[in-house]
């Protein structure tokens, strides 16, 4: 059963001429289709179950090949407990221009299917009919749904650029939510009236409703690029979280807690606090051991975190809580996320460390709710642990992580500190950047041969991707294969690898190279460096960007190169010395070349040392980008003295 809304003034059903004849959308000249308009509406039915209504009603234009695949539609439904969404009504039309006159067919209901995803969804699919380029598809339907908790949000970002979008929303004032605007884009309009007894759930009872209505136009498309997070911490949305309901008894029901309240069940819950103080006493007899000769407080922690790092083969699987519980983990040697870091909070407990666990949400899953706690929004968890007044996290997942070092995938704003007395936001900004050092020394002759040592220098974060890059390959020749691909005009010899197994050393690659130029005058010789530069085009490509630009890391690369040419040669030609910089230290490239006494010195310098810009910084940090690139592109050029 559903209720036709009060208010109403949703667009009718229909297409203009001026529609059918459009060919381009002059908002996105790229577009493979565009939303012409588009109207939700989320209200409560006034019947015994209260159940909650969606109406929608899209109208799509669609402007080439690619666009076609907008006149398929997908509805997800959902279930649970017994409970389920369903469709109620499904209307389309597929409007074509036929010797310029518009002409439509009706999509038959009949074609619509069902299918079952998981347990906890089912998909309705249809598809409208005639669709080509050039079509205008306009769909409606009805979804009711028993779960009120989760208001229906609106997305008013989406792959294609809309026109117009906006939604309504209906609430009774015995519902309290929190009501949002999420993303990077502000409202056209926002309007909220008040309606008098707009609901009557039965009984001879009825409540006043909040009426609000928030519109969007000119919405562009959400094209994913690099140096983004989760698009969910992106996208322009309105979300709605219900905080209590009450009912007409004049009883209260909360269904947004305080943080207070869900700390304090966590620390009882079964698969999170109860697994520490279970685990606690299950390393009695390996403790001696371990911290054995370690005096200072870090090579205690440090030997604890190998311990637990060596011990444990993750699964791949994340979660808060233990999948399969400490002691089953440590008996079978592997676990997911939190079997494993729960494990490493209970040891250090019992070694007499502060240690408590971190919830966060990990950079694919977005930015966790702060303003209350919401536990769906967290899905991992790591270690935090205070030596000497100095906060560490730690995560023993993966080996390869050196002490206090994070995977790159938990580097995404803050996450909760669960701690025993009380529990506070802590940040997860990397303490180090992703540093690279390349130094080379080349010695040309007048035959053209150019060949030295190659030296390439990795820390921190760069290490740790470098280390994983080398693992990959059963041994050294099959690397050296890689390098031979990414660098073609380059012979590889004399290959050394230091520090590989010392993770909390810079990793140090050495080798012995030749250059083969492409072709050979004795009169000019050209030579390139550009394979020294990490970007062979700008990864920053739109020209304008509405969200944040987030490297997860700051970045510090240093190339120092040192070229000894023959006599009888003179520098024709040699790169620009440059020096850019953004505004308060967000950032700089340097580079400078030297000629004295035969000898080419060029020295370059990038720094980015920030984790994320703004869309404000955008502009700046592209030019940054460009600038790069085009500097490590030129050319030198040696001639031969007459």
């Amino acid at each position: 059963m559903f209720e036709l809304s009060a208010q109403k003034e949703h667009f009718p059903m229909g297409c203009t001429l001026e529609e059918l004849r459009m060919h381009k959308y002059t908002g996105d000249t790229t577009a493979s289709a565009v939303v012409l308009r588009e109207l939700g509406e989320a209200y409560f039915s006034n019947f015994e179950n209260n159940d909650l209504v969606f109406e929608y009603h899209v109208k799509i234009k669609i402007l080439s090949k690619e666009g076609l695949k907008h006149s398929s539609f997908e509805i997800p439904l959902y279930k649970r407990d017994g409970r389920t969404e369903k469709w109620i009504r499904i209307e389309g039309r597929t409007y074509n221009l036929n010797n310029q006159s518009l002409t439509y067919e009706k999509f038959d209901p009949k074609s619509v299917f069902k299918q079952t995803v998981s347990e906890y969804v089912d998909l309705i699919k249809f598809t409208l009919p005639a669709v080509r380029v050039g079509s205008v598809n306009d769909v409606k339907y009805v979804i009711e749904s028993p779960f009120i908790f989760n208001f229906k949000e609106w997305d008013f970002q989406s792959e294609l650029p809309k026109v117009q979008s906006e939604f309504w929303a209906k609430i009774p004032a015995n519902y309290n939510y929190n009501i949002a605007l999420r993303g990077y884009m502000t409202l056209t309009e926002k309007e909220g009236t008040l309606i008098k007894d707009c609901f009557s759930p039965g009984g001879g009872v009825s409540a006043d409703c909040s009426f609000y209505k928030f519109k969007m136009n000119n919405i562009p498309a959400f094209k994913e690029e690099d140096f983004i997070t989760s698009k969910e911490n992106l996208l322009s949305r309105m979300s709605f979280e219900l905080i209590e309901i009450k009912d007409f008894n004049g009883r209260t029901f909360k269904y947004t807690k305080e943080w207070k309240d869900v700390e304090a069940e966590l620390r009882t819950h079964e698969d999170f606090g109860l697994q520490i103080k279970k685990a606690k006493n299950l390393f009695d007899d390996k403790l001696p051991e371990i911290l054995k000769g370690k005096l200072d407080q870090k090579a205690r922690a440090q030997a604890i975190y190998d311990f637990v790092a060596n011990l444990f083969q993750w699964n791949s699987s994340y979660g808060k809580y233990a999948e399969k519980g400490i002691r089953k983990a440590y008996e079978t040697k592997t676990g997911n996320i939190a079997d494993i870091n729960l494990t490493l909070i209970a040891i250090l407990q019992e070694a007499g460390f502060d240690a408590s666990p971190v919830l966060l949400s990990t950079r694919d899953h977005g930015f966790p709710i702060k303003l209350y706690p919401v536990l769906s929004s967290f899905n991992y968890v790591v270690a935090h642990v205070t030596i000497d007044n100095q906060i560490y996290l730690l995560d023993a997942s993966e080996s390869d992580l050196p002490f206090g070092y994070l995977p790159e995938r938990c580097l995404n704003g803050e996450g909760r500190l669960i701690s025993k007395e009380n529990a506070s936001w802590v940040s997860l900004s990397p303490k180090s950047k992703r540093k690279k050092q390349t130094l080379l020394n080349l010695k040309l002759d007048s035959f053209g041969k150019l060949e030295g040592i190659l030296e390439v220098r990795s820390f921190n974060y760069e290490a740790i991707s470098q280390r994983r890059t080398i693992s990959k390959y059963s041994d050294r020749g099959e690397y050296l294969q890689l390098l031979s691909k990414k660098w073609p005009d380059i012979s590889i010899t004399d290959y050394e690898l230091e520090n590989f197994e010392s993770i909390e050393k810079p990793l140090t690659e050495k080798m012995k190279v030749e250059f083969r130029l492409e072709s050979f005058d004795p009169k000019s010789i050209f030579v390139n460096l550009g394979f020294l530069s990490t970007w062979k085009e700008n990864p920053l490509k739109s020209a304008n960007r509405l969200y944040p630009v987030d490297f997860g890391i700051p970045i510090e690369y240093l190339n120092i190169v040192s070229i000894q040419y023959p006599e009888g040669y003179f520098v024709d030609e040699k790169p620009k010395d440059v020096a850019i910089a953004l505004p308060e230290g967000g950032g700089k490239y340097t580079s400078s070349v030297s000629n004295l006494s035969g000898k080419l010195s060029i020295v370059n310098s990038f720094h980015i040392n920030k984790s994320e810009y703004s869309s404000l910084e955008y502009h700046g940090l592209r030019e940054l980008f460009h600038r790069v690139i085009v500097s490590q592109s030129e050319m030198i050029v040696l001639k031969k003295n007459n």
